[in-house]
């Protein structure tokens, strides 16, 4: 299954996939029929950054809701293409504890990128949830 994940999203990806690494995510509550993804990205030309995606897929079609964050320019990028309502959400560190940072909605078909200001080397989370298909997350990334 990891083989179909890494298929499915590493043409969408930004970054060369020579760069991109297949990680375990750090919450997968995907149901039968679908399934979490999770990629970093540690070399975006952002020193001690580390860029990365989530991805939430129909096992057998093209529908699926991704966020990926851009360590060097601390861009998220949120899309939609399933035919439910997606949810994302994204945390850093702030004094020790994780705080929720960002957080937006999408019906079917949509998508934007958004900018953000963090400092350097701050712990970032991202989050993609489809409604009623599971959450898949990564903790792992860095501004």
């Amino acid at each position: 299954m990891a083989a179909v994940a890494a298929a499915v999203a590493l043409p969408l990806m930004v970054a060369s996939p020579a760069h991109a690494e297949l990680v375990d995510c750090n919450y997968n509550s995907t149901p039968n029929g679908w399934y979490g993804s999770c990629h970093r990205f540690p070399t975006d030309g952002d020193a001690g950054g580390v860029s990365g995606d989530v991805q939430n897929t129909h096992v057998s079609s093209d529908r699926s809701a991704r966020v990926e964050f851009k360590a060097r320019s601390e861009r998220y990028w949120f899309s939609n293409r399933t035919n439910r309502k997606a949810s994302f959400t994204s945390w850093i560190v702030v004094g020790g504890q994780w705080r929720m940072f960002k957080e937006a909605q999408l019906n079917t078909n949509g998508d934007f990128w958004f900018n953000t200001s963090i400092a350097e080397n701050i712990p970032v989370s991202i989050s993609i949830c489809v409604e009623g298909k599971g959450c898949v997350r990564v903790d792992s990334l860095r501004s």
